[in-house]
């Protein structure tokens, strides 16, 4: 029943697609072990084709057979369907890795796939689809998934709601990878320029081919319940998967906390940092890097009561008839004590109501931001959907941040962040990392194809497509046989890695997983081991 539903939801995908003005398409100009496609609207394309040409010769000295795809897009249906007839075309030669979506490219916000998330959980039928719809690529990179569409958004035109159909998968597995550049108007100015001062900028970092020698962590307030051993404890988990960063130079490594917010800048504007990694709160225009602010800050508390009572508030005026404002407002006056003077001032704030521990797109704007991989391990910073969001200021900014991974909603901020991040030393490209920790929220944003100089030279990125251990019906003994070589290497996230393709592919038993667990020296590795064990409970 569920095949004869995706053909059928394939055959009106296809209708549609057929329907819409046909995309040109340029494929590449060499042949390479695997292929990589840019999905472009046509203006864009336009205004910006030599560093639209530029980026894609780079692509392909780095390995990659691109194909360029450019069209006035009629929906995602019909990128979908081009998407899925150029990975069937190249399933044997030049298998399809990875996909970007650069400028106005239609986006989807799915309902009905909560579970697929790590945290977010809205009422579908009590609040706006607007509000419960979580925006994902994971509709293009899931070639595995089905949709139902629901309706196209009567404001922003880039927007579709789908449904996750009942009958499809309900987990995610990602058949290639994708990544997001799209520029936040809130930024102001000309889009098409600064969409293609951003391409010479990735280009000319891709030159460049450094290394990762030096790394950034920062723990925002409220997280890991402001644990200090936890925080403390991080340094050991990084030694086992960047084992060059040394404790020689304290440079190589810096962790930061809440409390060390005067050093935050400095760090960010370092230019020889590779990597920053926030665990912290977030929305989609702010980083909340530390709470509340200072405890004996009076101002600070009051602004954050007005500015929590303003989002409840909010909340409940977007429900439209189902919302009860006064209800709120009721509830606010018995809890804090507060009088209708209160209401009254705020609805007209003060020029300043934002807590200043809070870093807001105006900061972010004004400085220059050099990590080349900027990961937010926050809610809402990726949120590409938005007018204005926190990954875009980092990437159109004028510094050498070139890719940011962010996340469209909530996220659960206290997970194992790090799992296979190793891989990023080993020249794993940033979007086959992000792969191999799917969420439905969460996503690249700027250049998916981008990776640092391998420490040691060899194929692993090119591996992980070319060398898969089951094509879904047959288990291929060869490959097998070369994950399993991989089992006893020096390195924890090599190691991690050989299980997950052994695990995917079904070449490996939870017998086999906890005999590893108890034998393996590395911890990350055997946190890897219990996470595959798990899939058989």
């Amino acid at each position: 029943m569920r095949k004869i539903f995706f053909t059928i939801a394939l055959a009106v995908a296809s209708f549609v697609a057929s329907a819409a003005v046909k995309p040109t398409i340029i494929e590449p100009e060499q042949k390479q072990p695997t292929s990589f496609a840019i999905v472009i609207d046509q203006l864009t394309l336009e205004n910006c084709r030599p560093e639209v040409e530029a980026y894609r010769k780079a692509l392909e000295r780095d390995g990659l057979a691109v194909y360029t795809y450019a069209a006035e897009w009629s929906s995602p249906d019909q990128i979908r369907a081009e998407l899925q007839k150029l990975y069937k075309k190249n399933l044997k030669k030049m298998p399809l890795e990875g996909v970007v979506f650069i400028g106005d490219v239609p986006y989807a916000s799915v309902q009905n796939a909560q579970h697929m998330t790590t945290a977010f959980k809205m009422n579908e039928e009590r609040f706006p689809i607007e509000e419960t719809a979580v925006t994902s690529d994971r509709f293009y990179d899931d070639l595995n998934l089905e949709f139902e569409f629901i309706k196209r958004d009567s404001i922003n035109p880039l927007r579709y709601y789908y449904k996750l159909s009942e009958s499809s998968p309900q987990s995610l597995n990602p058949t290639f990878y994708s990544g997001r550049i799209h520029y936040p108007e809130q930024m102001g100015g000309d889009k098409y320029e600064a969409t293609a001062k951003y391409l010479r900028k990735v280009v000319a970092e891709r030159e460049r081919q450094e290394k990762i020698d030096y790394m950034v962590t920062f723990a925002g307030a409220a997280y890991n319940s402001d644990c200090l051993v936890t925080w403390m404890d991080e340094r050991v988990m990084l030694d086992e998967i960047f084992p060059q960063l040394s404790r020689n130079d304290h440079r190589a490594l810096k962790q930061l906390n809440y409390n060390m917010t005067y050093k935050l800048f400095a760090e960010l504007e370092r230019d020889e940092v590779d990597i920053m990694l926030f665990n912290e709160h977030g929305s989609p225009d702010k980083q909340h890097i530390s709470g509340e602010g200072q405890i004996d800050s009076f101002n600070a508390r009051l602004e954050a009561l007005r500015y929590t009572v303003y989002s409840a508030i909010r909340r409940e005026e977007r429900k439209g008839e189902k919302g009860d404002v006064e209800g709120a407002k009721a509830y606010f006056k018995e809890r804090y004590h507060l009088t209708d003077k209160f209401f009254e001032e705020y609805y007209n704030p003060t020029p300043s109501t934002k807590d200043p521990d809070d870093l807001n797109l105006e900061d972010l704007n004004s400085h220059t931001l050099n990590p080349r991989f900027v990961v937010f391990n926050a809610c809402y910073n990726g949120s590409f959907h938005q007018p204005g969001y926190v990954a875009g200021s980092y990437i159109f900014g004028d510094g050498r941040t070139v890719v940011a991974q962010g996340n469209t909603v909530n996220v659960l901020q206290d997970r194992w962040t790090y799992e296979l991040f190793g891989l990023l030393t080993h020249g794993v490209r940033v979007g086959q990392y992000n792969r191999m920790v799917a969420t439905l929220e969460g996503h690249i944003i700027g250049d998916p194809a981008f990776r640092f100089a391998p420490t040691v030279e060899g194929t692993l990125a090119q591996d992980m497509v070319t060398k898969k251990v089951s094509n879904g019906k047959k288990v291929n003994t060869k490959n097998v046989v070369y994950w399993a070589s991989l089992l006893n290497a020096p390195n924890a996230d090599i190691q991690s890695l050989a299980l997950r393709m052994l695990a995917d592919g079904g070449a490996i038993s939870a017998k086999e997983l906890l005999n590893k667990y108890r034998t393996c020296n590395y911890a990350t590795t055997r946190m890897e081991c219990l996470k595959l064990i798990m899939r058989n409970g």
